[in-house]
């Protein structure tokens, strides 16, 4: 009976793979209205969208600081978590932002807008040393950096920096999962 045997290997496969794919805490939260996926790929391009129009604002283009605050509290608004995970997220974030308008001396303040995706993330306590690896990129740059005709590539190196410790931070969250998961194999 080799194909009872293999379609029980196959089945134990399957539900030890089950068992260890990482599912995203705010993926399994009740929404009053819109899809998952839709709603986090739509709060993230708010957000970012938002951030670049607040970065690329100044004296004399106040009304694109208008647009892209507005659009980044709206993504905070509409991606999927808690309530209040993502009204507290929004007032730190932009700020953030506001401030990082001073130029490259500032840019550690972009740490704000990382804690914020933490916390709306439901990432744990360990997760959120992810912060000393963007803050280290945050000083480096900014030591690098001290002239503001150069906030755009020191920008783009803080983006990149953001997404790659956000990645770290879900990382660092499904190995917790996993290990804090109890096993249904009796052993």
């Amino acid at each position: 009976m080799p194909s009872s045997e293999a379609a029980d290997g196959t089945a134990r496969g399957a539900r030890r793979a089950a068992r260890s794919r990482f599912v995203e805490p705010t993926r399994l939260l009740p929404l009053r209205w819109g899809g998952y996926r839709s709603r986090l790929s739509g709060g993230i391009l708010l957000i970012a969208a938002g951030g670049i129009a607040i970065a690329g604002s100044n004296t004399f283009q106040l009304l694109l600081l208008l647009a892209g605050t507005s659009a980044h509290v709206l993504g905070w608004a509409i991606i999927p978590s808690d309530g209040w995970r993502r009204v507290v997220a929004a007032l730190p974030s932009t700020l953030g932002f506001w401030i990082a308008l001073s130029g490259p001396k500032y840019l550690e303040v972009l740490l704000l807008p990382f804690a914020a995706w933490l916390l709306v993330r439901h990432r744990p306590a360990v997760a959120w040393l992810t912060i000393a690896v963007l803050g280290a990129v945050a000083v480096a740059v900014s030591l690098q950096v001290t002239d503001y005709q150069w906030m755009l590539p020191a920008g783009g190196v803080m983006g990149a920096a953001f997404v790659g410790s956000a990645y770290l931070a879900r990382g660092i969250h499904a190995l917790v999962a996993r290990r804090t998961r109890p096993s249904s194999d009796g052993v």
